[in-house]
């Protein structure tokens, strides 16, 4: 219970902030956004990839396989990063901007399959509500200034301190 509860909160808040950021700082598609609310679902999940809340989650092998040329056995540790795999230039085309129209966008964010994570429509659904009604109060909202931004120092999860805004 405390992990979901840990996770949840991180996860959502990253989320949020980390996808209000990447708008902040490509206006351009935030004014397509603000032109096509419908785009909201795309947006969310381009936002989750671009900048994912969570970077890293730790596996166990099950079978025996080769990976990058070092033989894995089933129960040998594996560390997956996420964030790196959202940016696999081998899977994405251009993955390194910032397009809230990519479809398809199957990132790693919530994990796969069995570990796909319990609070991910939770997560999707506050960003799309919190997002979209931030612009709509704040429509002058832009980021206070354009310095050097305070990251969290987890290997984890990934998110700003604080972000400074003005409206």
């Amino acid at each position: 219970a405390l992990f979901l509860m840990t996770a949840g909160h991180e996860t959502a808040t990253n989320g949020i902030t980390n996808g209000l950021l990447a708008l902040l700082q490509h206006p351009d598609q935030r004014r397509r956004l603000e032109g096509d609310p419908g785009l909201i679902d795309t947006a969310v999940d381009e936002m989750l990839r671009y900048n994912s809340p969570i970077q890293i989650s730790a596996r166990l092998c099950t079978v025996d396989k080769d990976v990058n040329g070092r033989q894995r056995r089933p129960g040998d540790p594996l560390v997956l990063v996420l964030g790196a795999g959202n940016h696999d230039d081998e899977y994405y085309d251009e993955p390194q901007r910032f397009d809230i129209t990519r479809t398809p966008n199957k990132h790693l964010s919530f994990g796969h399959g069995r570990h796909h994570c319990l609070g991910a429509t939770l997560a999707r659904s506050e960003m799309r509500a919190v997002i979209p009604l931030l612009f709509d109060r704040f429509p002058q909202l832009d980021l206070a200034d354009d310095g050097p931004l305070d990251w969290q120092p987890t290997l984890n999860f990934r998110g700003v301190r604080s972000l400074e805004l003005k409206w």
